[in-house]
C-alpha cells in the first residue's frame, strides 16, 4: 500500500482495535484502500506528521465511537477526530467525508464526541454482518456507482436483532443534518398531537358510544374502524386528552403515562393500550421532558409492537414514524409508514406534519418538505399545529417575514403557549424588550412554569435588566435541569445564580453556582459519557471564582465549535460562546468570533445590540478592536 492518499482513514481508540481490524478487512476486501495501524500511534513527531497528511490528504474519514471513546477523556484518536472536523468545514455541505461508525449502545445524545459529529447520520456496526455490507457501500461511494454513501444498516428490535422490517427499509442516507435546524426541535413539540379540532370532536360523542370497561387483548384496529372513536377505553381516552392539549405540561405527561401503563399491564397485547403507550413514551423524548435511554428504548419497543399489533391504523404507524424520524435515525422507513398512514385517514393534518419532519429529517428533500407542508396548511387553514409548523420552517430558512405572519396566523385560532413564546422572541429580534414583556405576560398560566416560557423570561431578564422577572419565573420550575436547545441546557440552578449575581447578591448567588456545579457532576458521575452539562460547568466554575477552570474547559469545547459562528436574533445571548469567551480571559478567541458572526448583517445588528444590553459585556465596549468588529458610529440604541 502506497505511503499517501488513503481513500479511508480509519480512527479508533487502541481498546477497539481488534473491532477496527474487522472493519478494515472488509473495506480491503472490497478494494477499499484504507490508513490503519495495528497499534495505536501515540508519539513520535514523523508518526504525528504522517497522521496528519493522511487526515489532510483521505477522501473519507471514519471515527470508531464506542464505549472505550467515551471513557477516555484525553486520547490520540482525540486529536485526529479535531484535525477532522477541522477539515470539514473548509468543505462544502454537500461533499461526503465525516462516516461515524458506532459500537454498541453508545448514544448520540451523550457521546464524548465532537459537536460536528452530532450532525451527522451514525452508522451502528455490528461485526458479525455489518463490515462487508458497510465495505460494499464505501466501495461504491468511492467509485462513483453509489450516490448516496452509507446507509444506516441496522435498525434492531428492542431485543437486539434487526427485524426483518427493518431490512426490508432499509435504504442508503449520507451523512446530513438532522433537521434543518435548531428551531425544528420546537416543531417537534406537537409532533404527537392529532387535530386539535377532532379532539374536541371526540369530546362531544356520547358515552354510550364508547366502551369504557378497560381493554382485554382487543382485537387489532382495521382500516375500517381507524375514522371510530379511538381509542374505545375510557381511561386511554383520558391519557390521549392530557397529551393532546395545547396547553400539556410535564405533569400532564406524567399522569398520563401512570394511566396507560395500568391500562397496558392488564393487557399487554392490547393494540390500543400499546399504541397510546408509544405516543405517551414519545412525547416525553419530543417534549424534552427525558432525555434517559431507558426512555427512548421504551418508545421503541412500544412503537415496534403497536405497527405489529395494528399494521394498518394510522396511530400506529404514526407512533412509530414519530419515533424513527426523532430518535430511530431512519427517516425514510418513517415516510413510508405516514404515507400507508394518509391512504387510511387522509383528512388528518398531524399525520401530514408528521410526513413533513420525515422529509425535513432526509438530506436534499428540505424543499420538498416546506412544499408539502405549506400544502397541508393550505388545507388546513384553521389548524393551529400545521400553521405553528410551518412557521418553524420558515424562520430556520431566514424567512423572517413568512414565520412572523404564520405565527400570526396561529394566534388568530388560539393563544398556543410556544407561538406567544416565538413572537415574543420576534420582538426581542427587532430590538424591542418591551414588546417582549408583552408577549410573555400574555402566556396562559399553566404554559408558565414549562420551559420554554421559564427560558425566554430569563433571556428578558438578562438583556433588560429586571432580574426579579426572571427569579420569579425560576421559581415556578420545579426540575433540577433545563432541556431547551434554542436557549439553556444545564442545571437550573445557574441561572438563578447568574440573576442573583447582577442583583448584587453574592452569598446567595454562589450558593446557586455550587449547586450547579454539584448537580452537573452529579449527572456525570452517573453518566460518565454525558456532556450535557459541559457549557454550563465553564459559567459555573466561573461563577466561583475558579476561572483557570474553566479557561481550560472552554479551550476545549471551543476546538469542536461549529464556524462561522452565528448570532441569531431570537436566540438567547446570557450563555453564547462570546461572553463566555471574554469573561474566562479568551479575548483572541471572542474576537475570532465576533469577526465571523459580523460577517452576516443580521448577526451584526444582533451582537451590537447584546454587547450594549448586556451589563456584564460593559469593560469590552471600548476595546479597539472590539469597536472596529462593530463598527464605529454603529452604536444601537438603549432597550425599548
Amino acid at each position: 500500500m502506497s505511503a499517501g492518499g488513503k481513500a479511508v482513514f480509519l480512527s479508533y481508540a487502541s481498546q477497539d482495535a481488534a473491532a477496527a481490524e474487522r472493519i478494515c478487512a472488509a473495506l480491503r476486501a472490497a478494494g477499499v484502500e484504507v490508513w490503519f495501524d495495528r497499534d495505536e500511534l501515540v508519539g513520535g513527531d514523523a508518526w504525528d506528521a504522517k497522521i496528519r497528511r493522511q487526515i489532510k490528504e483521505c477522501a473519507l474519514f471514519m471515527p470508531l465511537i464506542s464505549a472505550n471513546t467515551d471513557a477516555r477523556a484525553e486520547g490520540y484518536f482525540r486529536l485526529e477526530w479535531k484535525l477532522a472536523v477541522d477539515r470539514s468545514y473548509l468543505m462544502a455541505d454537500d461533499v461526503p467525508f465525516l462516516l461515524p461508525l458506532v459500537l454498541g449502545d453508545t448514544a448520540e445524545t451523550t457521546a464524548r464526541v465532537p459537536d460536528r459529529f452530532r450532525e451527522l447520520q451514525w452508522t451502528r456496526v455490528r461485526l458479525e454482518e455489518t463490515p462487508a455490507e458497510l465495505a460494499r457501500r464505501v466501495a461504491g461511494l468511492l467509485s462513483g456507482t453509489v450516490p448516496a454513501p452509507v446507509a444506516r444498516v441496522v435498525a434492531a428490535t428492542a431485543g437486539g436483532a434487526e427485524s426483518p422490517a427493518a431490512k426490508a427499509t432499509s435504504k442508503a442516507a449520507w451523512i446530513g443534518y438532522a433537521w434543518a435546524g435548531v428551531g425544528i426541535v420546537f416543531a417537534l413539540v406537537y409532533a404527537v398531537r392529532p387535530m386539535w379540532q377532532a379532539r374536541e370532536k371526540r369530546s362531544r360523542e356520547p358515552a354510550a358510544a364508547v366502551n369504557a370497561s378497560a381493554p382485554t387483548a382487543t382485537a387489532a384496529p382495521t382500516a375500517k374502524t381507524a375514522s371510530a372513536v379511538w381509542p374505545r377505553d375510557s381511561e386511554l381516552r383520558r391519557a390521549i386528552a392530557l397529551i393532546d392539549s395545547l396547553e400539556s405540561t410535564r405533569e400532564d405527561f406524567r399522569l398520563a403515562e401512570d394511566i396507560v401503563m395500568r391500562v397496558a399491564e392488564k393487557a399487554p397485547s392490547d393494540a390500543e393500550a400499546v399504541t397510546v403507550a408509544a405516543r405517551v413514551q414519545n412525547g416525553f423524548l419530543l417534549r424534552n421532558f427525558d432525555f434517559e435511554a431507558e426512555r427512548t428504548t421504551r418508545a421503541k419497543r412500544y412503537g415496534e409492537r403497536a405497527v405489529q399489533l395494528a399494521p394498518e391504523h394510522p396511530d400506529a404507524l404514526l407512533a412509530l414514524a414519530i419515533f424513527l424520524t426523532s430518535r430511530g435515525g431512519d427517516p425514510a422507513r418513517a415516510e413510508t409508514l405516514l404515507r400507508r398512514a394518509i391512504a387510511v385517514a387522509p383528512d388528518r393534518p398531524d399525520l401530514g406534519r408528521s410526513l413533513v419532519r420525515a422529509l425535513e429529517a432526509q438530506p436534499g428533500r428540505q424543499t420538498e418538505a416546506l412544499a408539502e407542508m405549506e400544502k397541508w396548511a393550505a388545507r388546513f387553514p384553521d389548524d393551529a399545529l400545521t400553521r405553528y409548523e410551518l412557521s418553524i420552517l420558515y424562520r430556520v430558512r431566514g424567512r423572517p417575514v413568512d414565520f412572523e405572519r404564520e405565527i400570526d396566523a396561529v394566534l388568530a385560532i388560539t393563544p398556543l403557549p410556544n407561538a406567544l413564546n416565538w413572537k415574543a422572541r420576534a420582538a426581542l429580534g427587532r430590538g424591542d424588550l418591551a414588546e417582549m414583556r408583552r408577549w410573555l405576560d400574555r402566556v396562559p398560566a399553566r404554559a408558565r412554569a414549562e420551559e420554554r416560557t421559564v427560558t425566554s423570561a430569563f433571556v428578558y431578564a438578562t438583556l433588560s435588566g429586571d432580574a426579579a422577572y426572571g427569579l420569579a419565573a425560576l421559581q415556578t420550575f420545579a426540575e433540577p435541569w433545563f432541556y431547551d436547545a434554542n436557549n439553556y441546557s444545564g442545571p437550573a440552578a445557574l441561572p438563578r445564580a447568574e440573576l442573583l449575581a447582577r442583583q448584587g447578591r453574592p452569598g446567595q448567588a454562589r450558593v446557586q453556582y455550587e449547586a450547579a456545579l454539584a448537580e452537573i457532576n452529579r449527572r456525570k458521575a452517573e453518566n460518565p459519557g454525558d456532556t450535557t452539562g459541559r457549557l454550563a460547568e465553564i459559567w459555573a466554575l466561573l461563577g466561583l471564582g475558579r476561572k483557570d477552570e474553566a479557561l481550560a474547559l472552554h479551550r476545549v469545547t471551543m476546538e469542536s465549535r461549529r464556524r462561522p459562528h452565528r448570532v441569531p436574533p431570537m436566540v438567547s445571548w446570557t450563555f453564547d460562546t462570546i461572553p463566555r469567551a471574554l469573561l474566562v480571559g479568551d479575548r483572541a478567541g471572542a474576537i475570532e468570533l465576533m469577526r465571523e458572526a459580523a460577517a452576516f448583517p443580521e448577526d451584526l445588528q444582533t451582537l451590537r445590540l447584546r454587547m450594549q444590553w448586556d451589563a456584564r459585556m460593559a469593560g469590552y465596549r471600548e476595546d479597539p478592536e472590539i469597536a472596529a468588529v462593530l463598527g464605529a458610529g454603529s452604536e444601537p440604541a438603549a432597550p425599548r
